[in-house]
């Protein structure tokens, strides 16, 4: 006997959902509808009706994780980030996801080996808030994996625990303690940060965009300088 089958959206995709001779079957519908899935439904429901067999979809990558993120990084992380987010997540990569889940293969990953990647960094010294951006730029990985048709789907993810997040405000006597003893452009960053309240990675951002300003302004003066002797010349 046939269970009563369902279709139901997961993440932006249509599925069949249904049970079969004590048997699990999801199936991706072939189209992204909530009536395409219904027909593909219909379409089953027949197979059983005639006696085939349900052939199963070879859909798993093997891809390994390690595999997988060097490409997520060069197409999504890099098109859609900015450079301070593209800096940590590359970081985060390196040091600690790719070490970790590097070999294993992508569809290989549930919720059990997070929870085992969790409990390692719990070991150490790391605070929580640190191993929860860990896992943030996991579960968009392993989400940019299901939109790519690369997964079927992805694992739960479940972040740990933080305290409420304290603010250290600097009083005007460290703030000037602080501006006597810089000079050149890192005084002039660090007045820019104190003035506007800005995160260190704002900061480091705001230094690259000057660093090509200033660039761009020198190459236009030497261009300037450069047609001012020629006209003096003539």
């Amino acid at each position: 006997m046939i269970k009563r089958m369902s279709v139901r959206k997961i993440r932006n995709t249509w599925w069949v959902d249904f049970r079969f001779q004590r048997n699990r079957y999801r199936k991706k519908s072939p189209t992204n509808s909530r009536e395409g899935a219904k027909d593909y439904e219909a379409l089953l429901r027949q197979k059983f009706s005639r006696g085939e067999k349900l052939e199963e979809e070879k859909t798993e990558s093997k891809e390994s994780f390690a595999k997988f993120v060097s490409t997520w990084f060069d197409v999504y992380v890099k098109s859609n980030n900015k450079h301070s987010e593209i800096i940590s997540k590359e970081s985060i990569l390196r040091v600690r996801l790719i070490p970790f889940f590097g070999k294993t293969p992508l569809e290989k990953i549930d919720t059990q080996t997070i929870e085992r990647y969790k409990r390692e960094k719990m070991k150490t010294r790391i605070c929580n808030k640190t191993i929860n951006n860990h896992l943030a730029v996991m579960r968009k990985c392993l989400e940019t994996a299901l939109e790519w048709n690369i997964l079927k789907d992805t694992p739960k993810i479940k972040l740990l625990k933080t305290p409420p997040q304290k603010f250290d405000y600097f009083f005007e006597s460290e703030c000037q303690t602080l501006l006597a003893n810089t000079s050149g452009d890192l005084h002039d960053m660090v007045l820019i940060g104190l003035s506007a309240g800005l995160r260190f990675g704002e900061i480091i951002a705001l230094s690259r965009c000057l660093r090509n300003y200033m660039k761009c302004l020198k190459t236009e003066l030497e261009k300037m300088n450069w047609y001012s002797a020629k006209m003096k010349n003539r």
